[in-house]
Order: structure tokens, then C-alpha cells, then sequence
């Protein structure tokens, strides 16, 4: 898997990731919640303030959301086309701060750390017969899959560039898709790894099965 995490010493990496992750909680809740467009702007401007606070340079910023360019681009353009332009300037800002904070959590916080905090989080699960090991696992994963996302659609859309393919958005869709398929089984083995059975395991094993 690609390394996400970067060593520091800032106050955001030594913030414990129960924090962090409460925050992005609470952020998206409240932000959906607030549909106002100074508000999604203001957090947009702290969570950029929180890169720099991290040690960050604007061009992380950057890279981070340059695979994401044309898609914010069609959010953008539907959400005014059908709501106005004041929605869909409310819902691009809102999706790129969460996005923003989100990688910044995977940037400043081990995964062993995120695993823990989310497997003690869901400890009263464990009564219902829960695997919160495991949930806390997937749930992590899942937190830094958007960052990975992102890193891949944009190698391959400079690598398109590099062989001096087209740049239209629909003929980047299937490497991606292959991709995100490729990045899917081997999370599967990951998981199949630490000894916890994942679905696509079960679907070949079930194939192998007998009638």
C-alpha cells in the first residue's frame, strides 16, 4: 500500500486521532446541517490553516486536490444548473473541505493509531457479538481510501499525459475503475492476511464449493 502517513512533530500529529476523527464527524454533521455558504467557506479556510499548522506546504494542498479537479468541476456544474449557483458553490466548497480534512487526518496519524481508536470506540459492540477488531480495520481503511484515491487517479492521468493520450474525463473512468477493482483485492488480502475472512474470499471459496 502507498505510505499516506508523514512524520512530524506538529501539534496536528501529536493531536490524538480519537480527536481527529471526532472532528471530521462533527465537521461533516454540522456542515451538512448549515447550509451556508460563509460557513463552508470559513471551514474550508481553517482546514487549509491546519495544513500549515502541520508543516504542510500549499503544494500538498494542491496535489491533493488536482485528481479531483474535474469531477469538483461537474459537481459544480450540475449543482448550479439544477439549484443555483449559490448551491452549487455551497456543496463543492463543503465536499473539498471534508475531503481536505480527511486526507490531512491520514497525513498526520499511523494507521496502527487510527485502528485502535476506532476498535475502542466501537468496544460496546462487542456485546451484540460485533468483531470490533475487524470493523475498526474496515472503518479505518475506509477513512484513508479517499486519499489513496486520489494519489492513483492522478498517476494515471499523468501517465496518459506522459504517452500523450487525451485528457477528456471519460477516457481516464475505466483505468480508473480497473484500478480502484486492483486496490479492492488487495485490501481483500490484507484483511484475508491478519487472519479475518473478507468477502471476496468467501465469493472464490464458495466457487470452489461443490454443488
Amino acid at each position: 500500500m502507498i505510505p499516506l502517513y508523514r512524520q512530524g512533530d506538529s501539534p496536528i500529529h501529536r493531536l490524538s486521532a480519537g480527536y481527529k476523527l471526532a472532528v471530521l464527524l462533527l465537521a461533516a454533521t454540522v456542515l451538512f446541517f448549515l447550509p451556508s455558504l460563509w460557513i463552508q467557506s470559513v471551514f474550508l479556510v481553517l482546514v487549509l490553516g491546519f495544513y500549515r499548522l502541520a508543516g504542510f506546504e500549499g503544494a500538498l494542498v494542491i496535489q491533493q486536490l488536482k485528481p479531483l479537479a474535474p469531477i469538483l468541476a461537474l459537481l459544480l456544474l450540475f449543482g448550479v444548473f439544477f439549484n443555483g449557483w449559490e448551491a452549487g458553490f455551497i456543496s463543492v466548497v463543503r465536499l473539498t473541505g471534508l475531503l481536505l480534512l480527511a486526507s490531512l487526518i491520514t497525513l498526520t496519524t499511523t494507521l496502527t493509531a487510527m485502528i485502535d481508536t476506532i476498535t475502542r470506540a466501537l468496544t460496546p459492540l462487542q456485546v451484540f457479538g460485533v468483531n470490533t477488531a475487524q470493523l475498526g480495520f474496515m472503518l479505518s481503511l475506509t477513512v484513508r481510501f479517499i486519499p489513496l484515491m486520489m494519489i492513483g487517479f492522478n498517476q494515471l492521468r499523468e501517465a496518459r499525459y506522459a504517452r500523450g493520450g487525451q485528457s477528456g474525463l471519460l477516457s481516464q473512468v475505466v483505468p480508473f475503475l480497473i484500478r480502484s477493482l486492483q486496490l479492492s483485492d488487495a485490501l481483500a488480502e490484507a484483511i484475508d492476511a491478519r487472519g479475518w475472512e473478507s468477502a471476496s474470499s468467501q465469493s472464490r471459496r464458495g466457487s470452489r464449493s461443490p454443488p
